[in-house]
């Protein structure tokens, strides 16, 4: 019986310390430091991929809420220019009415040169960046410019004072996703002509070289501005509306962008704690093993001391 017992106990005791060793060594390759990613290469893979989506996709939502911000202000331009239009356009038919005198005429060719003015600086906007937004391309370029041009009036060569364009059609664009973007200026020539050729400036100063005088418009070219009027409102429209639908796009893309950065964020952060949650039931794991073994060992050394006696 006594050589069973120290048998046992030694078959025990020898199990026990080939197990305490393995575990030294495993405490003194891992140290049980929260093991980082580069100790799972999988997990590493995926740590780097859900870090450069997150970054890539913070850097199109930038993108996305900067060009919201610009074209926010480009369409309250428009609509500014909008409301001139529709302020020339009401000019041009209280004189057609044939109710005003001939002061009254004239009083009304001051106001369309003014509004003349005041329309081409709506044009000649500038962003905060000082880029003019209705110049194409050419975004140091102003974008509207008066110039003197031989217009044909009543059959004879006439001069007139008229804002010319001065950039080009091009549109600079803002990069918003992996394939798509955006225009963050635009062609300024479009809001300003027909689809017909009229240009609009050119018909406030045709219409204010007859108001100055005291005149009506003669039948025929009042024909003609009444067309050309129609004509340029549904440019503008058309224009309004494109900017309107990019900057929807913005809007829409930089909120699925926050949604997906969320998401990501989410996986990211678990996959980092994936690793310390193995490490500490590892841990765990090990306190048992050691806790059992305790346990027993106590219990053979009490078998041992009942034996001694």
């Amino acid at each position: 019986m006594r050589v069973t017992t120290n048998t046992m106990f030694d078959r025990i005791s020898t199990g026990m310390g080939n197990h305490f060793n393995a575990i030294a060594h495993q405490m003194d390759h891992s140290q049980f430091r929260v093991k980082q990613a580069s100790d799972d290469p999988i997990a590493q893979g995926r740590i780097i991929t859900l870090q450069q989506n997150i970054s890539d996709l913070e850097g199109f939502q930038t993108s996305a809420n900067i060009l919201q911000t610009k074209l926010g202000e480009i369409e309250g331009n428009l609509n500014a220019f909008s409301d001139g239009f529709k302020e020339a356009d009401n000019i041009l038919n209280k004189v057609s009415s044939g109710t005003m005198n001939a002061q009254d005429i004239q009083q009304m060719g001051k106001q369309l040169g003014t509004l003349a003015d005041d329309l081409a600086s709506v044009l000649n906007l500038q962003n905060l960046n000082g880029d003019f937004v209705f110049s194409g391309t050419a975004v140091d370029q102003v974008p509207f410019k008066k110039e003197k041009v031989m217009v044909d009036i009543d059959g004879v060569p006439t001069e007139l004072e008229v804002y010319r364009y001065q950039g080009n059609s091009e549109s600079q664009t803002s990069k918003i996703g992996n394939s798509l973007s955006l225009p963050a200026t635009f062609d300024g020539s479009r809001l300003v002509t027909g689809e017909d050729g009229a240009d609009f400036f050119e018909t406030l100063a045709i219409a204010q070289h007859y108001f100055e005088k005291g005149k009506e418009l003669p039948l025929d070219v009042q024909a003609d501005v009444e067309k050309d009027m129609g004509s340029l409102l549904q440019s503008t429209i058309q224009v309004q509306s494109e900017i309107g639908i990019y900057y929807k796009q913005a809007e829409r893309n930089s909120d699925v962008y926050a949604n997906m950065i969320s998401e990501y964020k989410t996986l990211l952060s678990e996959t980092q704690d994936a690793n310390y949650v193995q490490v500490v039931t590892e841990i765990q794991k090990h306190e048992q093993i050691m806790k059992s073994l305790a346990s027993t060992s106590k219990v053979m050394l009490d078998m041992a001391a009942l034996r001694i006696r």
